[in-house]
């Protein structure tokens, strides 16, 4: 039974001589203190020895012979010369109705009574007392019994005295005697000297579960009795301690105690007066007065073996072992010991474990103030062995002193699963710092599952003191899965309270190998309790080799970790699959817009990959790599989006910290197929700046697409290429502002186009569009570009950029998509021309870029180009058009436009802007005005004209115009739509049957400084 209990000592003190009137024996009454659970002890203790100033009660017999009967009893009265300070004195007790005679002849019986107990609310009291005197006892038979309320005699004993040793009697009474009062009688016969006494002494009645003395003796009052007591009583029993004194006091065994077999037994140091929990994590140490010590002798201290099981308020310490689960034990609960230090918080462990277990259901600690202990100074801390289950460990301090600022390591290990399978339920605030070992482990050989579930880790410090402002390192890992099949593990979770920390170990701060289902939420690693101070764990911060199934942050605020100064954030090694590593914070503070140093990278994946989301991540100051892809591997699956690469959370903090290498590198001989860097969704981008190499750098045979980044202020190119094996389709992303160039495949540098294309390399050394035209109205935007590449049956995609600056190399980098055209190419030189709707506008000397990317299928790509030459817009073109009409006047006859006159009409097309029009796409359809006649015929007569219609330009408008197949004529009554609509012959001479004339020149007409004109002719008679 869990409880606590409290006894109350009461001495009976006669003292020097009373006053001489009548006097009974006196009453004595024991109090009672019950605590939370209500159990009571009752003691009353007389001195040891005869002499000045000691409390005992004896009879003489030295009076004439004579009997004395109960019924007497209770007139004894003191004599005059009473003298309780000697012993001897002739005459002590006399009664008023009989007398106690010396040389009984006849038989009478002499009795000596204790004084009135009242034994209230005991339970199973245990009696201990010792008769003494000056007698020669032996011959002698002393029955010694009880009586209640002053009923008859019933006698416990008849005891013989062979040896005059006067020794200690116990007995355990019977539930009889348990009332309001109760006496201690023993009778004697034959006493035949003259001036004998005898007296009792030291009689005590107590609890047997009461431990009053630090002996080992299986004495009452002793632990070693307490519990052979209780494991040979059927009821729940609660073993508590009033040892005389202050304490604290030391119980040293001589060998193993008992093992307890007692159901619901519960042994409670924090009984003792002067004892107290405490609160370890607000600094106030617990007040322990018991301790109970194995002297360093090689044996164990507590061996458990039943159900629910209590050991509360103890410091144990020395032993091999301090406390073992045996296998058939289940729901133990270890609260508010020390284990491996001493009451002073002074080393004292135990050479092998301070706690082992075999056993279902325990519970080592608690969450509430005063439940945990400290486990510290032991070879090892906690084992669970195989076949244990649901073993939770919460709220201790381990490896620590009381203050959690001190180490008191555990030696060889500390939370650790030394064999076979087992599980635990979860291992919850703890301060486990200090050791010389990994924090919590589990090896090669060894299987751990939760009990319910995850096995959770949560709220701990692991490396750090109890401000969790300081490392207080452990020798090893922070957490060591090393090997052991292990599944279903949540370390932290998505409250404060959850969150472990996890820095200054002098291994890695989690180590996780051929393992699965493992969460990592919420946990700063590498930093302080405040999320800014950096304390390094000397390895790196998170090492997987071949797990599957990891979930390292689940893109929640409170599911992020915040992963500080390590060696390397995130290490992979081995063969791996279904990892996603989400919104978390690297080598920044909690706020994500400051740097905190790392040693390396930020992720080193250096191992097969099957199936990795890398999404939503900040990642700061290294001094290499943000992301990292090296060795002989090859990963497939890898998806990139939504990170921070040496920018701050706010999407604009420079937290590069002036160091490091690119953003994303893939090393040589690491082979990614099917690499997602970015999305067109919303916030699937990636933002990689300010760092000190490229921002991305391929080495290797990798394929993907990499779209929808921002890529700038990288102190190399956006994005360099060199594998001759690589094939990335590169699209729909901002590069701009790099040192280098934004897209640079193979050699440093631009790469020029070569003809027909037929060169290899990075990307197939793709070439990029040459511009020989482009200008926008609004988002309409008109392009004239040629593309020298090699026929492709899916074709091309072709993606414009517009920049705010000029790339000092000439060539562009791409600030700002503007959308793309697909073209059909059949190879070689070719030219394309057309317009598209942009995603914005362009205006006049906007600087526009613009990539080749090969297509695989109607939405797939591999290759991309370098960037084109930039290229400066045009203005968008400005045509207008004008109409004379002018009498024809061949001889300057002065005529007039009178009836029977002829006239010229003029229609003048001016290009005023600063591009040049699309290609024939000039059309003018003229009416012949219903008061002309047309005329079909030379229109000059013998000039320069010699059709019907007459064409000239100016200003190199660069227009032809083939009177065949460009002019035509319509005799409908209304306006044809177009040129093909004009489909009317007219007759040689006038014609009034014309009723439109049309004009098609072909061409594009250019733009110039002068502004170039076409000018269109025909001639009519006025009716």
């Amino acid at each position: 039974m869990i409880g606590a209990f409290r006894f109350l000592s009461m001495l009976v003190s006669i003292g020097t001589k009373p006053t001489e009137s009548a006097h009974q024996f006196p009453k004595v009454t024991f109090g009672s203190l019950r605590l939370a659970f209500g159990a009571v002890f009752f003691s009353v203790m007389w001195a040891s020895t005869a002499s000045a100033g000691d409390t005992y009660f004896k009879a003489d017999f030295d009076s004439p012979n004579g009997s004395c009967g109960d019924a007497n009893l209770a007139g004894w009265t003191e004599e005059a010369d009473e003298d309780f300070t000697t012993v001897g004195t002739a005459g002590d007790f006399v009664s008023a109705n009989c007398s106690l005679q010396a040389g009984d002849a006849s038989g009478g019986f002499d009795k000596i009574l204790s004084p009135i107990i009242d034994l209230s609310g005991a339970t199973d009291p245990v009696l201990q007392f010792q008769i003494k005197g000056d007698v020669n006892l032996n011959s002698e038979q002393i029955e010694i019994g009880w009586r209640v309320g002053g009923s008859g005699f019933t006698r416990l004993e008849l005891y013989s005295d062979t040896d005059d040793s006067f020794e200690m009697l116990s007995y355990v009474l019977p539930s009889g005697a348990l009332s309001s009062t109760f006496q201690i009688i023993f009778e004697t016969e034959n006493v035949i000297d003259v001036d004998e006494h005898y007296y009792i002494d030291d009689i005590s009645v107590q609890e047997p579960t009461v431990v009053s003395s630090n002996a080992d003796t299986n004495t009452v009052g002793t632990l070693r009795y307490a519990i052979n007591y209780a494991n040979a009583n059927a009821t729940k029993d609660e073993i508590t301690f009033d040892i005389g004194g202050v304490g604290p006091h030391e119980i040293t065994l001589s060998s193993t105690l008992p093992v307890i077999t007692d159901n619901g037994v519960s042994i409670d140091g924090t009984t003792q007066t002067g004892s107290a929990c405490g609160n370890l994590w607000a600094g106030t140490a617990p007040t322990l007065k018991i301790r109970v010590d194995g002297a360093s002798n090689s044996f164990l201290l507590f061996d458990i073996s039943a159900t629910n099981v209590l050991l509360k308020g103890l410091s144990v310490t020395r032993g091999s072992n301090a406390i073992r689960g045996l296998g058939g034990a289940s729901n133990l609960t270890l609260q508010c010991n020390y284990i491996g230090l001493s009451p002073d918080g002074s080393a004292a462990g135990s050479t092998n474990y301070g706690v082992g277990l075999y056993n279902a259901n325990t519970l080592v600690g608690g969450l509430t103030a005063g439940q945990g202990n400290v486990i510290s100074s032991n070879g090892r801390a906690i084992l669970t062995y195989s076949g244990s289950s649901a073993t939770a460990i919460r709220g201790n301090f381990i490896g620590v002193d009381p203050s959690g600022m001190s180490a008191r390591a555990n030696t060889a290990a500390t939370i650790n699963h030394w064999s076979g399978s087992a599980s635990w339920s979860d291992i919850t605030k703890n301060l486990i710092s200090g050791n010389t070992s990994h924090a919590i482990n589990v090896e090669a050989d060894d299987t751990i599952s939760g009990s319910a579930g995850d096995l959770v880790i949560a709220g701990n410090y692991i490396g750090v003191d109890r401000t969790g402002g300081t490392a207080l390192a452990n020798g090893g890992d922070g957490i060591n899965f090393d090997g052991g099949p292990v599944t279903g593990v949540k370390i932290g979770g998505v409250t404060l309270a959850d969150r472990n920390i996890i820095s200054g170990n002098g291994g890695e701060a989690v180590q996780l190998s051929n393992l699965s289902d493992i969460q990592i939420l919420g946990n700063y690693i590498g930093v302080g309790q405040d999320g800014s101070s950096p304390i390094t764990n000397t390895n790196n911060a998170v090492r997987l080799s071949t797990v599957s199934d990891i979930d390292i942050g689940n893109g929640s605020a409170m599911g992020r970790n915040l992963i500080g100064s390590s060696t390397v954030a995130i290490q992979m090694i081995g063969t791996n699959s279904a990892l996603s590593i989400n919104g978390n914070y690297f080598n920044t503070d909690s706020s994500g817009n400051s740097s905190i140093l790392t040693g390396q990278d930020g992720l080193e994946l250096n191992g097969a990959i099957t199936t990795l989301n890398i999404l939503d991540n900040v990642m700061g100051e290294v001094t290499q790599d943000k992301i990292e892809f090296w060795g002989g591997h090859t990963a497939t699956g890898v998806t990139i989006q939504g990170n921070k690469l040496g920018v701050g959370a706010d999407g604009v903090t420079n937290i590069s910290g002036g160091i490091g290498a690119a953003g994303l590198r893939i090393w040589a001989g690491y082979a990614v197929t099917g690499l997602t860097l970015g999305g067109s969704g919303e916030g699937e981008g990636n933002v990689i700046g300010n760092n000190q190499l490229s921002g991305v750098y391929v080495d290797s045979a990798t394929s993907g697409d990499i779209v929808g980044n921002t890529i700038y202020a990288n102190v190399d190119d956006g994005i360099e290429i060199l594998s001759t094996t690589a094939a990335l389709a590169i699209y729909g992303n901002s590069i701009y502002n790099n040192a280098g160039i934004g897209i640079d495949l193979g050699t440093t540098g631009v790469t020029a186009n070569d003809a027909d294309d037929g060169d290899t390399g990075a990307n197939d050394l793709l070439n990029f569009p040459v511009f020989n035209a482009l200008s926008g109205d609004g988002t309409t935007i008109f392009y004239d570009f040629n593309l020298d590449t090699v026929s492709n049956a899916n074709g091309y995609r072709v993606d414009l950029y517009v920049n705010a600056a000029a790339d000092p190399t000439g060539y562009g980098e791409g600030e700002t998509h503007l959308g793309f055209v697909d073209i059909a190419h059949s190879g070689g030189d070719l030219n394309f021309t057309g317009s598209f709707t942009g995603l914005l506008g362009i205006t006049q000397e906007d600087i526009v870029s613009a990539t080749t990317t090969r297509k695989t299928g109607a939405s797939s790509y591999d290759n991309t180009s370098e960037f084109s030459l930039n290229y400066t817009t045009d203005a968008a073109t400005e045509l207008t058009a004008s109409k004379s009409v002018d009498v024809f006047d061949p001889t300057s006859a002065d005529l007039y436009a009178l009836p029977g006159n002829d006239v010229i009409s003029s229609m003048t097309v001016t290009n005023i802007g600063n591009s040049a029009a699309d290609t024939d796409s000039i059309v003018i359809i003229d009416a012949v005005p219903s008061e002309m006649t047309f005329y079909n015929g030379d229109m000059d007569d013998g000039g320069p004209a010699t059709q019907a219609v007459h064409f000239t330009q100016t200003g190199g408008a660069n227009l032809t115009f083939t009177y065949a197949s460009d002019a035509a004529y319509s005799n409908s009554g209304s306006r044809p739509a177009n040129m093909a609509g004009c489909t009317y012959t007219p007759s040689p001479g006038y014609d009034s049957n014309v009723t439109y004339v049309c004009f098609n020149p072909k061409g594009a007409m250019a733009a110039g400084d002068p502004d170039p004109t076409a000018t269109l002719q025909y001639r009519a008679q006025i009716k």
